[in-house]
């Protein structure tokens, strides 16, 4: 019987070893890729700082920003309806940053830009009637036109 018993425990034994190397294998896996989870995030780079050399004659906006995608590597997030409506955008050839190129391509438009992130931009509507905005802010579920109560808090200042 004590040979039968030490073979068990000779087992018991392995399995504890065993048990105590993966523990410390976890641990020490665990300790060394800690770091990456403190790790920083990189600095992105601005519109204002990526060039590019292009120009447009007459095209639409979207030809623009997808020129622009290809040449930058930059994704726009756009309301397709609208930029659509924008067919004949022009501005002469010559290096500038992506940031200038924005703001000639949407000078005379009802559009805007953002940079979300390092490589995407969102393209948004800008909203110029302001009693339109403190109509849709307030009260008013009509997003066609103005209804006079929305239009008499615009008087007053509201």
């Amino acid at each position: 019987m004590c040979f039968t018993g030490s073979v068990v425990d000779s087992g018991k034994h392995r399995l504890i070893l065993l048990a105590m190397r993966v523990s410390v294998f976890y641990f020490l896996i665990c300790c060394g890729t800690m770091q990456l989870l403190t790790a920083h995030p990189g600095k992105s780079q601005e519109l204002k700082e990526i060039t590019l050399t292009m120009g447009a004659g007459k095209e639409s906006l979207l030809s623009v920003l997808k020129k622009i995608e290809t040449k930058t590597g930059l994704s726009f997030v756009i309301p397709l309806d609208e930029v659509e409506t924008y067919t004949s955008i022009s501005f002469p050839g010559g290096k500038r940053s992506v940031k200038e190129t924005l703001d000639i391509a949407l000078k005379n438009t009802s559009l805007g830009y953002r940079q979300i992130n390092s490589r995407t931009v969102l393209v948004y509507v800008i909203k110029k009637d302001k009693e339109e905005k403190i109509c849709r802010a307030l009260c008013c579920p009509c997003p066609s036109r103005i209804c006079s109560a929305c239009l008499y808090m615009s008087s007053k200042g509201g």
